[in-house]
């Protein structure tokens, strides 16, 4: 799994590129948490290149959205496949955390709030 941390003005951005699986997790949680300790209040997870997901990374959003909430921030999410979609649909994480098409959008909608 690949990861880049980017920033578009108050937004923090993490691309996740791969599998974000048990093996890989602790990796997007040390950067979740790097941006976090960097005073992040919006944090958009761009998912176009996850090919998978599984428990374990589910984990690491719920605990992100849960700390971002706690700080007064906010997780979003932006261009799931449709496996990935399904399976944020079957946990309910589309109804926690909104899910955006593409990054522009999700980007927009978070300058926003």
């Amino acid at each position: 799994m690949t990861l880049i941390h980017t920033k578009n003005c108050e937004v923090d951005i993490v691309h996740i590129h791969g599998r974000l699986d048990a093996n890989t997790a602790s990796k997007l949680e040390a950067v979740v948490q790097t941006a976090l300790d960097s005073g992040a209040r919006k944090l958009l997870l761009e998912c176009q290149g996850m090919v998978y997901v599984s428990s374990m990374g589910l984990r690491v959003f719920m605990v992100a959205g849960k700390l971002l909430a706690s700080r007064g921030g906010r997780l979003a999410f932006a261009g799931l496949n449709p496996q990935n979609s399904q399976i944020f649909e079957m946990t309910n994480l589309s109804k926690l955390f909104p899910c955006f098409a593409d990054k522009d959008s999700a980007l927009s909608e978070l300058a926003r709030s």
